[in-house]
């Protein structure tokens, strides 16, 4: 049987850029992190022109369960299964990543859906064996990346969804 697993909310795309200490001064000088500065006013200070200039990004669901919803179709199209707003299993894949010094984190907050997995089973899907993998993201930010089933990767399986800017958040590490 095929199964479509889908995973939809708020959360982000967050970049994250190595900056010296000369940058960081700027930034602190600039109040980055308590204030409404444009992409204009801080981009130049990282030396790029866009934001996708960088090189390092993560994209997902916020890791709080109030926050994500997973859902999952069978072949007819009819869902099976929805995550409750308490569904975040205790088995999950949690790294930290970037928590050094001297990263501006730039949070692309966004809402819509981050994923979609297709999902070939010879059994009948079981929520119980879906595990999520979290990033922590410079102590900042935890996103749900992505997930596993049954501890098998399925990363191969996964095509990125459709998302929309809500708004840009900073956080100097």
């Amino acid at each position: 049987m095929k199964y479509k697993i889908s995973i939809f909310g708020k959360g982000s795309e967050t970049y994250v850029f190595p900056i010296s200490e000369e940058q960081k001064q700027k930034f602190v000088d600039m109040n980055i992190e308590n204030s409404s500065l444009l992409l204009d006013d801080v981009l130049p200070v990282l030396g790029i022109e866009y934001l996708s200039d960088g090189n390092i990004s993560f994209l997902g669901a916020y890791a709080d369960p109030e926050l994500y919803q997973i859902q999952v179709e069978n072949e007819s199209g009819e869902v099976i299964w929805e995550s409750s707003e308490s569904f975040y299993p205790d088995d999950n894949d949690f790294q930290c990543v970037y928590d050094d010094d001297n990263f501006l984190l730039v949070e692309d907050y966004c809402k819509g859906t981050f994923f979609t997995y297709e999902l070939e089973l010879d059994e009948d899907f079981n929520h119980g064996l879906i595990n999520l993998i979290v990033k922590e993201i410079g102590e900042k930010v935890e996103l749900l990346t992505g997930i596993t089933y049954n501890g098998n990767d399925i990363e191969e399986n996964k095509d990125f969804g459709d998302t929309w800017s809500k708004g840009i958040y900073y956080h100097l590490v």
